[in-house]
């Protein structure tokens, strides 16, 4: 029988209905919000009560949290509800730290009366989401589970505008954060102790692995590798400094046993410190050491710029340990800035190439040499097959240089290129092969989060060859297909005919597919690069309907993209190069030229900082403006030749001149043309010398330019006549060239007069 109306009904237990999940809860709260009350008026601290809360919900919304009530001088959210999230504890701490920043922030506003300070905890478990079907209650789920009660305790244990985190907290995000320990307390209302951790910040260092819900997969098939890279750590702490080199193909998993390696140490025992070759950046000197650096100094976020002597002194001594002036000096001055004196910064630019690269080098040794003063280091530098030429001396030298130092140095490389001797008692070289099918099972039932279907992991073996990043990837979109039912191998042959699936291209292609609008959100970004910044990606979008945070967040939680910082300044990272790749590849070309007109136009227009000069004329040479692209190329050429960086001068000068040579002719062409040719004859006497016909002919191009273009500027032009007469191949022919050399240069005086 009905209940008669204005009575609710009963819940009943059979109309419970959800599911059980983890996830991660915040609770702030506002410190002697009770003294602070009875010191103020009442609108006075409403007023202030309003700004606290205002501002968590921005820190809590910023990170993709979900803000769940507010009680009186406090509040509670959730990560991973309602929508679940793979990186809902990282992004909890997050935003508990960016709330306590707020909050610090507010405190210095003349305007904001009374001190203001919050507590934070974070608590990490499992709930019961419960669908509130058929009760009259507001609101449609609710959260079930200690876990809020838990987050509410510890923010009691933490210290004024802090933040404490439970123990699972903990240790899903110590790869991505800094913690100091709080100890074991005893909390009310629950039987046993709690071990609290304190965040600190973000750590400096960020990888395709570094957070936790990559890592929750476990390395798998690996073991003999990871014990060898542990057994050279182990002597490197001691002071015998090693240089491992992980090479194999793409996707066989070498950033991930580095990543594995650098999980298990605590910082007490190393610092783990990232290099980050990038395809495009292997045409500027020291590349991932110096944006390393930059990072260190100026934040993830910051738009590249010259660093300064005093600010890399500053950076590397701030621990106590001491660099000399000339190792700040060079570095500033391979990052596009110079030394604070004049004579420094000409003593630098005026070296020989070797002198040049001996004085790099040395700069760079002398800085780990600082850091080993410190405490043991463990580096990293990822994708090694991109690295410039400078790099490669570094890691050419390491075994030397570092055998008596307590440091690691470890490469990942597509590629066997260094000529560093395999037999040197410090280096091993690990090549890894793909993973046999005993290791199948572990890996597919580690993404099933279960029992797989029988003979799937045989299936996806077939498939991918052994190959771990082909095998992760079919096994999630095979799961995301067939785990709510049964399947078999015919179902599973079939979901690859249907999308075409033969390669990983394909399969990382198939993935991108069944995004939605996450998609084009994936493709636009893929067209800046493998790292990229909210603010751009935004101004390529705009005019599309497109729900940028939502796009971005699923492409989060389906593994495609990582984050990397928090708000504005929020960056983004394709969690593997062959993603950006596939996305990429997935455009219309006509669609692909558009997105980099839009990204040349944005920055010509100083809407957006200008990117690097090399990935700038990419942009421009995919948008069709060869003319633009050449000028960029030859701008980024001159930056690599003034720092000694001869090779990545002349591969940027190649790229110019084919971009030259496609364009129609005309003045500008014919001024651009002159320009290129200046640049690429000192490039050439450096790399060829002067009595090469290398040499020779570029001079005797720009000479025959010249006069076929009129000598209306002398001055401008004479570098070309120089070089002309001092690549002479014989001392009558120098003889004669050095008459209109003379000649030209009394014009320019004429000139000036």
């Amino acid at each position: 029988m009905p209940k008669a109306a204005g009575h609710p009904q009963p819940i009943s237990h059979t109309e419970i209905a959800g599911e059980r999940r983890q996830v991660t809860a915040l609770f702030y709260d506002i410190v002697g919000s009770t003294q602070l009350l009875q010191r103020s008026d009442p609108e006075d601290f409403a007023r202030l009560q309003r700004r606290i809360h205002q501002e968590a919900a921005a820190a809590i919304a910023g990170n993709s949290g979900y803000f769940e009530r507010l009680l009186g001088d406090g509040g509670t959210a959730y990560f991973g509800f309602p929508v679940a999230s793979e990186d809902a504890a990282e992004c909890a701490v997050l935003a508990a730290l960016d709330l306590v920043a707020r909050c610090k922030a507010l405190d210095k506003d003349p305007g904001s009366g009374a001190p203001l300070r919050v507590r934070v905890g974070v608590a990490t478990g499992l709930v019961v989401i419960s669908e509130l079907t058929g009760a009259s209650l507001p609101g449609s789920e609710e959260v079930i589970g200690v876990t809020p009660a838990l987050a509410a305790r510890i923010q009691a244990e933490a210290e004024p505008n802090s933040v404490a985190v439970s123990d699972a907290t903990y240790q899903l995000t110590s790869a991505a954060f800094k913690f100091e320990a709080l100890g074991v307390r005893s909390l009310k209302g629950f039987a046993e102790p709690e071990r609290l951790w304190k965040p600190v910040a973000r750590r400096p260092h960020s990888d395709r692995f570094s957070s936790a819900r990559q890592l929750s997969i476990p390395l798998i098939g690996r073991a003999d590798e990871l014990a060898l890279c542990r057994s050279r750590l182990a002597r490197a702490r001691q002071g015998q400094g090693q240089l491992v080199r992980i090479v194999g193909q793409a996707g066989i998993g070498k950033s991930r046993l580095a990543a594995e390696l650098s999980r298990t140490l605590s910082e007490d025992e190393c610092e783990t410190r990232l290099f980050q070759c990038l395809f495009r950046g292997n045409t500027r000197p020291l590349y991932p050491f110096i944006d390393a650096l930059h990072r260190s100094i100026r934040g993830e976020s910051a738009a590249p710029a010259a660093l300064n002597p005093q600010e890399i002194k500053a950076s590397i001594e701030a621990d106590g340990v001491r660099v000399s002036q000339e190792t700040a000096d060079v570095i500033a001055f391979l990052s596009g800035g110079g030394g604070e004196e004049a004579d420094r910064q000409d003593s630098i630019a005026e070296a020989s190439n070797e002198e040049a690269r001996r004085r790099a080098l040395d700069a760079v040794f002398e800085i780990l040499a600082a850091w080993c003063r410190r405490k043991p280091q463990f580096l990293i530098v990822e994708d090694a097959h991109w690295a410039d030429t400078l790099t490669q001396a570094v890691i050419a030298e390491a075994p030397e240089r570092i055998a008596d130092l307590p440091v690691l140095l470890l490469s990942t490389t597509r590629e066997e290129t260094w000529s560093t001797a395999a037999d040197h008692p410090n280096v091993l070289t690990i090549a890894l092969s793909p993973l046999d099918a005993r290791s199948m099972p572990q890996l597919v039932e580690s993404i099933w989060m279960g029992p797989p279907p029988a003979n799937l992991p045989a299936f996806i073996y077939g498939k991918s060859d052994g190959v771990p990043l082909f095998a992760e990837e079919l096994a999630r979109l095979l799961k995301e297909r067939f785990a709510t039912g049964e399947s078999d191998a015919n179902d599973w042959r079939e979901a690859l005919r249907e999308g075409s699936i033969i390669s990983l291209q394909d399969l990382l292609s198939a993935r991108l597919s069944s995004l939605g609008e996450a998609r084009r959100v994936a493709q636009v970004a893929s067209v800046i690069g493998r790292e990229f910044q909210t603010e751009l990606l935004s101004r390529l979008i705009y005019g599309e309907r497109l729900e940028l945070s939502d796009a971005l967040q699923k492409l989060i939680e389906t593994g495609i993209l990582r984050r990397r910082g928090v708000g504005r300044a929020a960056g983004y990272r394709f969690r593997h190069v062959l993603l950006q790749e596939a996305a990429y590849d997935s455009l219309l070309k006509v669609d692909r030229r558009e997105l980099h007109r839009r990204v040349a136009d944005l920055v010509t227009s100083g809407a957006v900082p200008e990117p690097p000069l090399e990935v700038m004329s990419w942009h421009c040479e995919q948008a069709g403006r060869l003319l633009d692209a050449a000028r960029y190329a030859i701008r980024a050429a001159e930056a690599s030749a003034l720092r000694s960086a001869t090779r990545e001068a002349d591969r940027l000068l190649n790229s110019a001149e084919a971009y030259l040579r496609d364009c129609s002719e005309g003045p500008e062409v014919d001024e651009l043309w002159i320009e290129f040719l200046m640049i690429r004859g000192p490039v050439g006497l450096a790399l060829f010398g002067s009595g090469s016909p290398e040499a020779r002919s570029v001079y005797e191009r720009g000479v025959a330019l010249c006069r076929r273009l009129g000598v209306t500027d002398p001055q401008k032009w004479l570098p070309l006549y120089w070089g002309w007469w001092f690549t002479s191949p014989d001392f009558g022919t120098q003889r004669a060239r050095a008459e209109t050399l003379i000649e030209i240069a009394e014009k320019g005086h004429e000139a000036d007069d």
